[in-house]
């Protein structure tokens, strides 16, 4: 014997109501997608507009690493080509321009020294530029999706409650001159 007839026909309270119109099933479904159409497009927009926020920040960064790595390149290049000059001229052998020489090459390490100094310096704080700029982006992302949250979800009265709570720390913690 089938459970379902069984169950009918073991108690009279359960009935199945095949009016789709008073089980509002229709209305549900209208609802659903209603909902699911508009907030598509909404979400979408948002979405679109954080990825292009932070593919053009990756894409800054990216230029500023490639300048960087390009400069250290260009810094490699002059050590390289001093330390040349510096063999050719141990090879020839005059004690004069040895001592010339080993002065510009101090001078030349100096000044290598200098530009890593400074490439290096660069690098960071590029480096720390693009990080923070990157880290705040996401922060105001991040802020500006709780706040669109909030104004939504929060009751005037929950606001009201979070605006008298805000004056009284003001209140408590800052001190008139």
């Amino acid at each position: 014997m089938d459970i379902l007839t069984f169950l009918i026909s073991e108690s009279e309270s359960i009935k199945f109501e095949f009016d789709l119109f008073e089980t509002n099933i229709i209305n549900l479904v209208l609802l659903i997608a209603l909902l699911i159409n508009v907030g598509k497009n909404f979400l979408g927009s948002q979405l679109s507009e954080r990825q292009q926020k932070i593919l053009q920040s990756i894409e800054d960064s990216e230029l500023q690493a490639f300048n960087a790595s390009n400069r250290l390149m260009q810094v490699y290049k002059q050590l390289d080509q001093f330390n040349l000059i510096l063999e050719k001229t141990k090879e020839k052998g005059q004690s004069d321009r040895e001592l010339k020489l080993k002065e510009n090459y101090n001078e030349t390490k100096r000044q290598v020294a200098s530009l890593f100094r400074n490439a290096r310096t660069n690098l960071e704080r590029s480096e720390k530029q693009l990080y923070g700029g990157v880290k705040e982006n996401f922060a105001n992302l991040a802020l500006n999706e709780a706040l669109k949250i909030l104004k939504f979800s929060l009751t005037p009265k929950d606001h009201s409650f979070i605006n008298n709570k805000y004056i009284e720390y003001l209140k408590n913690n800052i001190s008139y001159l």
